[in-house]
């Protein structure tokens, strides 16, 4: 009884925040789930499912297209209307997704996740298979390598080993890395250095990618320096380093106490 209560609130704020709205035999819970229509903001996507937020109340979205139809790929931050079942007080499995607006001013993830197959410390290069093919990845003197959540260096790294590797594309099949990793999570941990792919200055939020997994970091009043100096929202730019600390949340947010935009060098 206790979960269908929770079912049947958080259907209610689901069906009093949609445009428009409307809910099957009146929003009565079943086994099925009550059927609902929800509009609200995207947030930590992966392959299978999304994060919907909804007037500050967040559901888990399961998209099970029906036969025939493509499961719609959507980004953080992207505006959409989903219909289908709220199945509990946190989850909606959905039939369609509609796109209402995309996100603006974002980029996506510069991360590749693959095994090193051939190393060149003297070229400054190697070769890492990913699930989309064979990737040449170039390193410079600013490239930083972690190895175990420790600082370390390409010499410490060899062939067979799984890393990710973070920087920009300069070509389909090449990158020019700024970061490689071997060993540890992606994701935030307090005092974590990641880049900057999308900014909201309204919400005062940036997403920030850490090794392949996005988090949504709430500024809020946190200190936002660059080079010992207090800076804005308005100062910080897609594609920057930034080490941000404070408090973790669900989903992949953190209420951020302080975030400082790095220079080369600045990352130990």
């Amino acid at each position: 009884m206790k979960q269908l209560a929770r079912v049947a609130a958080a259907a209610a704020l689901i069906l009093t925040s949609c445009e428009p709205a409307r809910a099957q035999a009146g929003g009565a819970a079943s086994e099925e789930g009550v059927e609902v229509q929800a509009t609200g903001r995207v947030v930590s996507p992966s392959q299978d499912n999304f994060t919907l937020e909804v007037r500050g109340m967040r559901f888990r979205v399961v998209h099970t297209p029906a036969l025939g139809q493509r499961r719609a790929e959507v980004r953080q931050g992207d505006r959409v209307r989903v219909s289908g079942s709220l199945v509990s007080a946190d989850q909606i499995r959905a039939e369609t997704v509609t796109m209402l607006q995309r996100a603006s001013g974002r980029r996506e993830s510069t991360v590749v996740t693959g095994t090193i197959r051939r190393i060149d410390r003297e070229q400054k290069e190697m070769r890492v298979a990913t699930s989309d093919g064979v990737v040449r990845v170039e390193w410079g003197e600013n490239t930083e390598f972690v190895r175990d959540t420790v600082r370390s260096g390409p010499r410490e790294f060899f062939v067979g080993e799984a890393v990710r590797v973070a920087g920009r594309r300069t070509a389909p099949n090449e990158m020019q890395a700024r970061r490689v990793v071997f060993g540890g999570r992606p994701g935030w941990t307090t005092g974590a250095v990641g880049e900057i792919v999308g900014i909201d200055a309204r919400s005062r939020e940036i997403d920030v990618d850490f090794d392949g997994e996005v988090w949504t970091v709430r500024l809020g009043t946190a200190a936002i320096r660059r080079r010992d100096q207090r800076i804005q929202i308005d100062d910080l730019r897609i594609g920057e380093d930034v080490r941000v600390t404070g408090s973790g949340r669900a989903n992949r947010t953190v209420d951020g106490t302080q975030v400082e935009v790095l220079r080369a060098g600045d990352r130990e």
